[in-house]
This record gives C-alpha cells, structure tokens and sequence, in this order.
C-alpha cells in the first residue's frame, strides 16, 4: 500500500512479477505512485475495485491511459454518482480488450483457477 491521501491503493505483485491493482484512490497523484511500482512496460493483470466511493475509482481513468489493464473485478454495487458513472463508462468503452466481472461479494474467482468462497 502506498501513500494516495485519505483515498485507497494496493497493488500486489505476485512472483512471477503479475500486477494487480486493489482500487485506485481519488486520481491525482495515485498512477503517479504506480509508476514507482509498476514499470511502464508491464500490464495490469487484475484490478479489483471494492466499492463505488470516489476515493477507491476516481483513478480509473488515468490507470487505464497508463497501463494495459486485462481484467477488472467489481463488487457489483452500482451508484448514481458522477464518480461511479465517469468509472464504469471508462470501463465499458474498453469492454472489447478488458474482461470484467460483477461479482457477488461471497464468491469470487481468482487468478490461477483459485477461488474464495
């Protein structure tokens, strides 16, 4: 986890250097922190976004303009806010290159055929 003010970022790097990205903080400076991470030539295999608050999906835009990004995880709470519809429109216009899942909260498929349940 990485300093995104009072927003959430956590990326996870998995050994054989797989990237994935838990929420994306308020934007700003939240994609400026990745690139200290994660070098410009990698994708994103996983981001998982937990909620529709503002302070967890306000950097979708900027991550999907930096980063390849293969599949994206939501909860499956859906909200009117600008935040939430400017987030899910981001991901929808790349629905035919990114792979994304509504998930019910009490099962979720993850990578390598694992699951949690």
């Amino acid at each position: 986890m990485f300093d995104v003010g009072q927003a959430l970022s956590v990326v996870i790097i998995l050994p054989d250097s797989t990237f994935i990205v838990y929420d994306v903080g308020g934007g700003g400076t939240t994609v400026d922190s990745l690139h200290s991470i994660i070098p410009d030539d990698k994708e994103i295999e996983m981001l998982v976004l937990s909620h529709t608050d503002s302070d967890h999906i306000n950097g979708v835009e900027e991550l999907f303009e930096a980063y390849t990004v293969n599949k994206v995880i939501r909860s499956g709470m859906t909200r009117t806010s600008g935040a939430w519809e400017h987030a899910d429109s981001v991901i929808t216009q790349r629905s035919e290159s990114v792979l994304c899942e509504d998930i019910r909260l009490d099962s979720v498929s993850l990578l390598y055929g694992f699951k949690y349940d």
